[in-house]
């Protein structure tokens, strides 16, 4: 009996394809997102860095900024990925430090590029020890 119910379904043309959709109904439901919109692909993720060294270039997404100082003035910001390096720290609005894996640090102090505000950081072309630094990263928590 099972094997015949299959061969109706089969025959009366049930099927788990999904149903298409005329021509013109799926142009009538095009995007009037304007061209110059940002998209996933061309806007940066939060708290992501892109970082060269030597010609290398990678992007780190953050997944904490922890901040010090009073709420909405940054004294100490540091970016972890899962509470471990690579970690991103900037201290006394001058000095940055940059870890990854087992190497050596990049250190030092920075007077050109990098922006403090209330609750952001934004690294334009820093260099510290060799690095170069571009991005944002926003405060998760404040302590």
């Amino acid at each position: 009996m099972t094997v015949s119910f299959v061969t109706l379904l089969l025959l009366t043309g049930c099927s788990a394809s999904p149903e298409v959709v005329p021509e013109s109904e799926s142009s009538a439901k095009t995007s009037t997102t304007p061209a110059d919109a940002p998209t996933e692909s061309n806007t940066p993720s939060p708290n992501t860095v892109t970082i060269s060294i030597n010609g290398d270039t990678q992007d780190i997404t953050f997944t904490e900024a922890y901040c010090s100082g009073p709420t909405g003035d940054i004294r100490h910001i540091i970016g972890k990925v899962e509470n471990r390096s690579p970690l991103l720290e900037v201290s006394d609005s001058d000095h940055v430090m940059l870890k990854i894996g087992n190497e050596k640090p990049y250190k030092g102090q920075v007077s050109e590029g990098l922006s403090i505000t209330d609750e952001t950081v934004t690294f334009a072309d820093v260099s510290v020890g060799g690095a170069v630094i571009d991005g944002t990263m926003t405060c998760t928590s404040w302590d």
